[in-house]
């Protein structure tokens, strides 16, 4: 999957950490296993993910896992507080 990746989207795998979801339930889609053909690639620069997770351990949050949302919601909370000058 890494060829496809770096081939048809000029994604590097060192840079980029990237999930293959299921499109239907949003679980991680095992490519043994998989019966559909409708996936998700779901990513962020390898830097921007350190980055929010060392902001995440300094506001003393330990996740196990980050959804989308989690992360929607922690960069809503810290854009604010950089917008209120906290």
């Amino acid at each position: 999957m890494s060829g496809v990746l770096l081939s048809d989207f000029h994604l590097d795998l060192d840079s980029n950490i990237i999930s293959i979801l299921n499109a239907k339930d949003g679980s991680d889609l095992d490519l043994e296993k998989a019966t559909t053909k409708q996936i998700v690639f779901c990513g962020v620069p390898r830097a921007n993910f350190e980055a929010s997770q060392d902001r995440l351990l300094e506001y003393g949050l330990y996740p196990e896992r980050l959804e989308l949302s989690t992360m929607t919601t922690v960069w809503g909370c810290d854009r604010l507080r950089e917008v209120q000058g906290d």
